[in-house]
Order: C-alpha cells, then sequence, then structure tokens
C-alpha cells in the first residue's frame, strides 16, 4: 500500500492518516487466534509498516505528516 501511494504521489507523500482499527467485542475467552491475529495485523502491524516505509521519505524532503487515531472504545475499555 506504502509503495502505490508513492507511485500515486509522483515519489512523494505529504501526509500519512491512519484511520484504521478493529476489535472484536466480546469476552477475551471466546476469542480465536486467529481473531487476535487479524487485530494485532491491522491495528499493529500494518501502521508500523506503513510509517516504516513512508517517514524516511518525509525525513528526506523535510517535511511530512503522520497521524494516528483510535476509537475511544479502546483507550476506556468496554465491558463484554
Amino acid at each position: 500500500m506504502a509503495r502505490r501511494a508513492v507511485e500515486l504521489g509522483n515519489g512523494r507523500v505529504d501526509i500519512l492518516v491512519n484511520n484504521a482499527g478493529m476489535f472484536p467485542f466480546g469476552p477475551t475467552h471466546d476469542t480465536t487466534e486467529e481473531a487476535f491475529e487479524d487485530v494485532y495485523s491491522l491495528n499493529v502491524k500494518a501502521p508500523y509498516f506503513l510509517v516504516a516505509e513512508l517517514a524516511p521519505l518525509m525525513v528526506k524532503r523535510g517535511k511530512g505528516q503522520s497521524s494516528m487515531y483510535r476509537q475511544w472504545s479502546r483507550i476506556t475499555g468496554c465491558p463484554a
């Protein structure tokens, strides 16, 4: 995805906004390993590797912005 953004931007990306995220509501003991991997991949791995790919280009140009947004429920917790 990052490489495609660089291609579309003719080698330049000004801003990265990560607003994706998911959380399967329910008891922890009902969470399967597959569901956990899906959550981890989207919430942790995707933003990490997007920043790893795009931030060096922004630093090289001397400007750029990366913003991460998360749902309030992930910050405060939700009763199951």
